[in-house]
């Protein structure tokens, strides 16, 4: 198959369609940049700058799914484009490719006009690979190299050093960040996050503070100085909060919560429930790695008939991947707790949650959600971090904690299991996991619906 080249008024015509494409893009109307590139790309086909440009414009809209096509066939005419190969791994990371960007951005590192952002967006792909040590490696040559008004460097080097547990180095690279002119909100809530956890709230509220009046909209941070502060507290963590928290945390998340946090809900509330019937259904709120699936497995032992029947949900993708992996759920959702106890059609016998409600302080929503779903006599159980009831005074019976958790108070409870009609069967203290080498008091609690 042949194809006819341009004439030269088609190619005249292209240009134009071009450059009016390119000024789009940079005056930020990208929708008028795709239809301008398109057309010159129809005029003259297969020219490799505008198929970079329609790529890039595609990428800033959001759709790397029609960029990358278009940056393989660029790159198949020009091979030693530096600029196509660093879009083509900018797409195969906005695809959740980091793996398959590396070698893309390599590709562009290694040519003499390859853009700053390949080699700073590469080592953010190797930190998300949980390649911590390689990003680290490489981000400290670009910190060294950084302009003075450039923060990022910095605040990725703080990053992968806080993932390797390295906090009081992280802390130094976020306050160089901080030091920048004019630098980004996210350099002091990254440092007032860190601080918060390092228990120097003073500093952690500065920062905070700072990070918040650069950007008023940040839900995150409005959250954790919240948490310092103990004023203004929302109902629940923020759900950008929780997914990061867990999508970071899913690869380690059994073995340090089990292992160095000693956690043991799971195991306590499977021990409180009556032996399930054949057929019994559960729904495992916040389901994260298959913990409370486990336990109940475990409980049925060798069993199948008296196995319950588990589906399971959780905001973070991460930890449902895990979750899907044991091999023990019937179905899992990525969604909200109380939207899906409010919209599923699925009915149970059981309503679980273990460290969930940790991350709600406002529980009525759930309570009417659980008693939605449940068939009358169903059961719910769940754990909750505890309020003392000097703690609790003057509270509506929950609290944000320095930790950004919440914790609830016994009558609190009890107040809402009243209202709802609930027979309590079990509301029991005990340890939930460890902080600092510190059992942390929490409430196991089985209620049946009315």
């Amino acid at each position: 198959m042949t194809t006819t080249a341009p004439d030269g008024a088609a190619l005249a015509q292209a240009r134009t369609h071009f450059v009016t494409g390119v000024a789009a893009f940079e005056a930020g109307r990208l929708d008028d940049a795709v239809a301008a590139l398109e057309a010159a790309l129809a005029l003259a086909p297969g020219r490799p700058s505008v198929l970079v440009n329609l790529a890039a414009t595609r990428l800033a809209q959001g759709l790397p799914e029609p960029a990358l096509p278009l940056l393989e066939q660029a790159l198949a005419a020009e091979p030693a484009d530096a600029q196509a190969w660093c879009h083509h791994a900018l797409a195969l990371v906005a695809l959740g490719r980091d793996g398959d960007s590396i070698a893309s951005f390599d590709r562009s590192l290694a040519l003499p006009d390859a853009p700053a952002v390949a080699a700073i967006q590469r080592a953010l792909a190797l930190r998300r690979q949980g390649l911590a040590q390689d990003a680290l490696a490489a981000l400290e040559s670009l910190c060294d190299s950084a302009a003075p008004d450039d923060p990022l460097p910095w605040l990725e080097r703080g990053l992968a050093l806080q993932v390797l547990q390295r906090h009081d180095e992280a802390a130094d690279c976020y306050r160089r960040a901080c030091a920048v002119p004019g630098a980004p909100a996210r350099a002091f809530a990254l440092l007032g996050a860190l601080l918060k956890d390092a228990h120097q709230p003073d500093e952690a509220r500065f920062h905070l503070r700072e990070a918040l009046a650069r950007d008023p909209s940040d839900a995150v941070t409005r959250y954790l100085l919240a948490s310092v502060d103990r004023i203004e507290a929302p109902p629940q963590s923020p759900a950008g909060y929780v997914i990061s928290l867990f999508d970071d945390y899913a690869e380690r998340f059994d073995q340090h919560l089990v292992d160095t946090l000693c956690y043991q809900a799971p195991q306590r509330l499977a021990d409180l429930l009556p032996a399930p019937r054949p057929g019994t259904t559960v729904l495992d709120l916040g389901c994260g790695t298959g913990l409370m699936a486990a336990a109940l497995a475990e409980r049925a032992g060798a069993s199948a008939t008296t196995a319950p029947e588990v589906d399971g949900v959780d905001l973070a993708p991460a930890m449902l991947a895990r979750a899907r992996a044991r091999g023990l759920y019937r179905h899992l959702d990525a969604a909200d707790i109380a939207r899906h106890l409010a919209a599923t059609t699925r009915r149970y016998d059981w309503v679980l949650a273990t460290d969930v409600f940790i991350y709600i302080g406002a529980l009525e929503a759930v309570f009417a959600g659980m008693a939605r779903v449940l068939a009358p006599g169903g059961l719910a159980g769940f754990s909750l971090e505890v309020l003392s009831p000097q703690d609790s005074a003057g509270t509506p019976g929950w609290q944000l904690r320095p930790s950004a958790r919440y914790a609830h108070s016994a009558a609190y409870v009890r107040a809402l299991a009243a209202a709802g009609n609930w027979q309590e069967l079990h509301l029991e203290p005990g340890p939930l996991r460890e902080d600092q080498r510190q059992p942390v008091a929490g409430l196991y609690v089985v209620l049946r619906r009315g």
